[in-house]
């Protein structure tokens, strides 16, 4: 799995122990997308500042800051694309939810699969 997904095995389960769900599609171009889904406890989305110290050394280009109303509150998204280690396009989703910030990273080979993953995750989320 660490192999399709083009990391490390060690650091495949540093991110198990981080995420919540982790789902992982059938590799192409020697690259799995997947999506992982972690639960922070933090109290509110991260500004920009946070957000282009986590994102900005991975991305090939400045990282896209969007924040947006959802039916669970208050949203953010982060897209860019990284070149290492091989080319991909990264969503990455924050929610603000009760008790906690909702994380959904989208990852995938190109910038439009990953676009449409992230509308369906913002589309189809609601409070339980």
């Amino acid at each position: 799995m660490a192999e399709q997904a083009g990391i490390e095995p060690e650091d495949l389960d540093e991110l198990f122990d981080q995420l919540d769900v982790y789902l992982v599609g059938a590799p192409a171009d020697g690259f799995a997308p997947n999506i992982g889904v972690a639960l922070l406890p933090l109290p509110a989305l991260p500004t920009d500042g946070q957000v282009n110290l986590e994102y900005a050394p991975l991305a090939s280009t400045p990282p896209t800051i969007e924040r947006f109303g959802s039916p669970v509150g208050d949203a953010l998204k982060v897209s860019f694309t990284s070149d290492e280690p091989g080319a991909y396009a990264v969503r990455a989703l924050y929610f603000a939810m009760d008790p906690g910030l909702l994380a959904v990273t989208v990852t995938t080979v190109d910038a439009g699969s990953a676009d449409v993953l992230a509308q369906t995750v913002t589309s189809t989320i609601h409070a339980t």
